[in-house]
């Protein structure tokens, strides 16, 4: 991927509201409370506290509904932005309204 492709990814997540600095802190969350999880299972770290309290805020921020997967908004919003990022045809990355979750239902045929 070019310099240049990969901004006009960024554009695209930007056109579609998905990078608010909301968006960016839950990343940044769930980025770091991964590391510490495989930090406390496969190297025997005492970072679980943190995953704990990472996961009990999640509780809060999705609501005691149980609101998880495709019905956690902002959640699978990152799904998406993950999604734009790492597609395989970069017509599809550059469309805001392209199913970038679903990269086998490309119609172009590129990188798939």
């Amino acid at each position: 991927m070019t310099r240049a492709e990969f901004l006009a990814r960024c554009s695209t997540i930007f056109d579609m509201g998905l990078a608010t600095e909301e968006q960016l802190r839950l990343l940044e969350r769930w980025a770091d409370t991964m590391l510490r999880l495989e930090y406390c299972l496969f190297d025997q770290g005492d970072q679980i506290h943190y995953v704990w309290q990472f996961l009990e805020a999640e509780r809060r921020r999705i609501g005691e509904r149980g609101n998880t997967l495709a019905n956690d908004e902002a959640g699978y919003n990152l799904v998406r932005m993950a999604a734009v990022l790492s597609h395989p045809c970069q017509k599809c990355a550059e469309d805001p309204r392209a199913w970038h979750t679903r990269s086998a239902m490309c119609s172009h045929g590129e990188k798939l």
